[in-house]
């Protein structure tokens, strides 16, 4: 972890569609792993959190007034970064089943690359094919590394129409799940695969410090800055703020 910012160059952008898009940096945050964010600073602006999509890769969905503007830097613009933080996903021993939804696919793309050894299945939804971040990455890395890969889509643009959690495999305790999108996708597959300790999932909150100073991130009172923001879904399913409760950036705790 390094506190101080790191001035990077864009080197490339990719356009996923008109809510995502990828930057590739000319520095490799080579000490990053998956699951972990770096706090990303415009001068001037505001810094938020953003996870690594690759050691040299952040992606970034358009939300609010930062990301918009993030989304008029162009290829040669600088931008500054501090970290990486955080608990990523754990490289164990067993195989892996892989969930990704929205934009919680892009840090699962890098799971998926540092560990295609041992990932067995990947499943991907989203509400439709143009939502589907590194389609291309995903089908090719599991072409070459002989894994298996499902794709929902709520319209039926590409692969099965339906929910992520429209798939009737029966899950084993041989397996080890990584789980990253939307909290209430994460809450319904974690509740079917039904392993909790085996399981590890993505938790989203506010952040401003990135170092477990400020309380803004508090989750049930874990930091989700240095205590996740990947937790073990046997601690995360008996906390209550999980899948009902986050705090604004005022620090009011409300309903998701």
């Amino acid at each position: 972890m390094d506190d101080k910012y790191k001035c990077t160059k864009i080197k490339e952008i990719i356009t996923h569609n008109e809510f995502n898009k990828t930057f590739v940096l000319d520095h490799s945050f080579d000490e990053a792993y998956p699951g972990q964010f770096a706090m990303v600073w415009l001068p001037g602006i505001d810094e938020k959190p953003i996870s690594f999509s690759a050691q040299n890769e952040i992606t970034i969905k358009k939300i609010g007034p930062f990301t918009k503007k993030a989304f008029e830097l162009k290829e040669g613009d600088k931008i500054w970064l501090r970290g990486p933080y955080g608990k990523g996903y754990k490289a164990l021993d067993k195989p892996y089943y892989v969930f990704g939804g929205g934009c919680g696919i892009a840090p699962l793309k890098f799971f998926i690359k540092k560990n295609k050894a041992t990932i067995k299945t990947v499943y991907l939804g989203c509400r439709s094919k143009t939502d589907i971040l590194f389609l291309d990455d995903f089908i090719k890395l599991a072409e070459k590394n002989n894994i298996e890969l499902t794709i929902f889509t709520e319209d039926g643009s590409f692969g099965k129409k339906g929910m992520i959690t429209d798939t009737d495999e029966e899950f084993s305790d041989k397996y080890n799940y990584a789980i990253c999108g939307p909290e209430m996708m994460i809450k319904a597959v974690a509740e079917k695969i039904n392993i909790p300790k085996q399981t590890y999932v993505s938790i989203e909150r506010y952040m401003k410090c990135a170092v477990g100073l400020c309380g803004e991130c508090s989750f049930s009172g874990y930091r989700v800055c240095v205590d996740g923001p990947v937790f073990s879904y046997d601690i995360v399913k008996k906390l209550p703020h999980f899948g009902s409760k986050r705090r604004t950036k005022t620090g009011e705790l409300i309903d998701m």
